[in-house]
């Protein structure tokens, strides 16, 4: 759910930069129908895609990701038979503690705030959340 407030959030900060007038509701519209493009183009391609070549899909779930990001790169890194050099490694490693979550403070955002409605939501990615065995959680 986050990520879809984070999204219209994102494009306000934009919308923002080059107009006096925002209309929130029209921002959530805008976001909610682009997700829903993204969402059926991917999962067209993926389907048409996918059973010649699962070998080149890796999932990755954002909060696995934030918890413990290394054996997701590994597994990247394996995927295109690469190695993940030591320099690498460790250039990624002193990104990530220069950058904690957080850093900058705390971004509040609420669907609400731009029309969207945990249902809205729901209903877009339900099909997608299913597939691929994930909750919408609290």
């Amino acid at each position: 759910m986050s990520f879809v407030g984070s999204g219209c959030s994102f494009s306000e900060i934009l919308r923002k930069s080059g107009s006096d007038h925002i209309d929130r509701n029209e921002i959530g519209r805008d976001w909610m129908d682009m997700l829903s493009v993204y969402t059926h183009t991917f999962e067209e391609a993926r389907a048409r895609l996918e059973p010649g070549r699962s070998d080149q899909f890796i999932d990755v779930y954002h909060d696995d990701f934030v918890a413990d990001p290394w054996p997701i790169i590994e597994s990247i890194y394996a995927a295109s038979n690469r190695e993940l050099s030591g320099e690498g490694r460790a250039a990624m490693q002193s990104w990530l503690d220069n950058n904690p979550r957080g850093k900058h403070g705390k971004h509040e955002y609420r669907l609400e705030d731009y029309g969207i409605s945990r249902g809205d939501v729901e209903a877009l990615f339900g099909d997608y959340m299913a597939r691929y065995n994930l909750s919408f959680g609290g």
